[in-house]
């Protein structure tokens, strides 16, 4: 992708296979719907999962925080973003969709 991190094909080169960059996609960073912009101010209860540094910190830039606020990280890098959150042991979509299901239960036992 254009913005990566970790720098893998250099990485790669250095290990001695021979490694040239490619990009094939570009995340485009978009703004929060009206609707999500709603949700958090109304401070209803969120789980947000976040899958990377750069779209954490655009969240951070321009979302509200709260203590209805309930993100999940799918790195250390990301977490660190936002303070202190839960991260997930394994950076995959699966372990993210574990997590999200595991708070939503926890969260759903504290509501209850």
């Amino acid at each position: 992708g254009r913005h990566t991190r970790g720098d893998i094909a250099a990485r790669l080169s250095e290990c001695g296979v021979s490694t040239r960059e490619e990009i094939v996609y570009e995340q485009k960073l978009l703004s929060l719907s009206d609707e999500a912009d709603r949700l958090l101010k109304d401070g209803v209860p969120i789980i947000l999962p976040l899958f990377s540094p750069r779209v954490a910190r655009q969240f951070a830039e321009s979302a509200y925080i709260s203590v209805n606020l309930h993100v999940v990280a799918i790195s250390p890098a990301v977490a660190r973003i936002l303070g202190s959150l839960e991260t997930v042991e394994t950076p995959d979509s699966v372990s993210l969709a574990n997590a999200v299901a595991r708070m939503a239960e926890r969260l759903r036992r504290v509501e209850g």
